[in-house]
């Protein structure tokens, strides 16, 4: 009776350990699938931020890590054309500030960047402690298994959508997204004068101070940027992050602040109504922080160095792909016939769509 009963203990414990071994085996390989899922074959359309792992060792100066308002508000390859800096955009939508953190110890274990510019506002998403746990909890399971991070990304795994990936990891956009589209953002300034102060969940905070103190140990000087965005910004939230800024020493760079230098026309700079930029606006934008870096933190010149020449050749091949881009877009504005109002109907974005 008692040997029946340790050899059902036993088989239990073998049944346990395999049903581990085979689950940690189907995550491991689902997340590397669902992170080649979103590496697609377009080149202007592929900002895989996975893309930085298959840079050289090391090569990178300037990496930009935090949400969409970093891909889309930031041009990497403008750096290096302007300033021969090499940057990569490391963007996720919706990218919370415990994934930052993840993230920048992957990044670290290849890259040595001089910069890191920190996505301040993400610390803003969930308010409540039991929601900062939670993504906190789902940011440290993701970190191990990353098919809880791109779970959405599903439907690319069925085989009619194969023909789209490329399992070469190169990013020849280095993170950027050139979003061509215009939707105007007409409503009111978000930069009205405030001396009130944001709140900010203690534990988000203090994942922004971890982000902080991680780029100091790796020798990276930390800045937090923030890119112009009516939706996410305003004087309550610039105050908070400023005074995080200050009590860690670290600089606070605000697009926000200089809208008059960067002469953004919200009428035609932003894909969806001011909520990011589009390529128009993330030129400005990205003008205005390429002279910061070659200016203020006196980043060195890397053009015209042989050992940096897979540069010029990304630039190239990205400029063309853009250009088809740009071009189609022309020729379709051109031959797009003009939408007649029909009597006695509102005429409304609906009569827009084609």
């Amino acid at each position: 009776m008692e040997e029946n009963k340790q050899i059902t203990l036993r088989k239990k414990i073998i049944y346990t350990i395999s049903f581990a071994v085979i689950l940690v085996l189907v995550l491991s390989v689902l997340s590397q699938l669902l992170i080649r899922a979103g590496n697609t074959k377009n080149t202007v359309g592929n900002f895989n931020s996975h893309g930085i792992f298959a840079e050289e060792d090391n090569i990178i100066d300037v990496v930009a890590i935090g949400n969409s308002n970093y891909y889309s508000g930031l041009a990497a390859n403008q750096m290096w054309e302007e300033h021969g800096i090499t940057a990569y955009v490391w963007g996720e939508a919706s990218q919370r500030i415990y994934e930052t953190r993840h993230n920048l110890e992957k990044i670290f274990k290849h890259q040595s960047p001089k910069i890191v510019f920190l996505e301040p506002s993400c610390i803003f998403r969930e308010k409540s402690t039991a929601d900062n746990l939670s993504q906190k909890l789902k940011s440290d399971a993701s970190a191990l298994f990353p098919a809880f991070t791109y779970h959405s990304r599903w439907r690319l795994l069925f085989p009619n959508r194969w023909k789209s990936w490329t399992m070469d990891m190169k990013c020849v956009g280095h993170g950027s997204n050139a979003r061509l589209g215009v939707h105007a953002y007409k409503e009111k300034d978000w930069m009205k004068d405030s001396r009130e102060k944001a709140e900010v969940n203690p534990l988000a905070r203090r994942e922004l101070e971890k982000c902080i103190q991680l780029c100091k140990e790796n020798g990276a000087i930390p800045v937090l940027l923030a890119v112009p965005g009516p939706h996410d910004w305003d004087m309550k939230r610039y105050n908070t992050i400023k005074e995080i800024a200050d009590s860690q020493d670290v600089e606070l760079l605000d697009m926000n602040h200089h809208l008059d230098e960067l002469e953004l026309d919200w009428k035609k700079d932003t894909p969806d109504g001011g909520y990011h930029l589009n390529y128009w606006g993330a030129q400005k934008v990205t003008a205005f922080v390429g002279n910061y870096l070659a200016e203020t933190q006196k980043l060195p010149d890397h053009r015209g160095d042989e050992a940096y020449r897979q540069w010029d050749e990304d630039c190239k091949t990205y400029n063309d792909a853009l250009q088809q881009r740009l071009n189609k877009k022309k020729e379709k504005k051109e031959h797009k016939q003009p939408v007649k109002k029909k009597p006695g109907k509102k005429f409304g974005m609906k009569d827009l769509r084609v």
